[in-house]
């Protein structure tokens, strides 16, 4: 079994109350594993199940190589395994669903050109998308309440990278809220070594 993972650490307050956030996609069950026919893979933290937020819904365009996925920002509520429930801002592909923290998994093969149209629904933010690991030029300015932006970047390496808000005056802030996600670059080319993949992320949460 191969396990990607991408760790996010931050320093906070000594009286936060952190929350260990994992997000489990499993593109191949191995053999005695079983799921239910269309249901996502589920995770247990401190033993109180988590649903798994699904790969996020993007479209090929073959023609372009391009392949174009929608990623509004929304504020929420999350329930932690204690049963505390905090307001968050998360990632969802679908305009009628509901923050997801972490956001979907986004899905690219190297040599594609991805691009992320991101729609602000979160009141007086301006938001932005960062994708640490691509090359594309950075967003200082953001995404204003109630507007969509595109961000385009050419895929040129496999791997498992983070996505996240940033670089704007609020970023550091809408991370803390919950707006990240994974991004899982694959290699077309590449005969694959394992039978079951699990995508971890992990974070805090500051209730306060």
């Amino acid at each position: 079994m191969k396990t990607r993972m991408w760790t996010r650490g931050r320093t906070l307050s000594a009286l936060m109350l952190s929350a260990l956030l994992l997000v489990a996609a499993a593109v191949g069950l191995s053999a005695g594993a079983a799921a239910a026919p269309g249901a996502p893979p589920s995770a247990q933290i401190q033993g109180a199940p988590i649903a798994v937020p699904p790969d996020a819904a993007c479209a090929l365009d073959v023609a372009t190589n391009t392949r174009t996925c929608d990623l509004w920002a929304l504020p929420g509520m999350l329930s932690l395994p204690d049963g505390v429930s905090v307001p968050v801002w998360g990632f969802t592909d679908n305009i009628s669903g509901t923050a997801q923290v972490p956001g979907p998994v986004i899905r690219a093969n190297v040599g594609e050109t991805l691009e992320i149209v991101l729609h602000n629904e979160i009141p007086g933010q301006d938001v932005a998308l960062a994708f640490p690991g691509q090359e594309m030029i950075p967003d200082l300015v953001g995404v204003a309440a109630g507007s969509s932006a595109t961000y385009s970047f050419a895929v040129n390496q496999a791997g498992t990278f983070p996505y996240e808000v940033g670089l704007t005056l609020g970023g550091a802030r809408q991370v803390a809220m919950g707006l990240y996600g994974a991004l899982v670059v694959e290699d077309p080319l590449a005969i694959p070594s394992w039978d079951q993949e699990e995508i971890l992320v992990f974070s805090e949460l500051d209730p306060a």
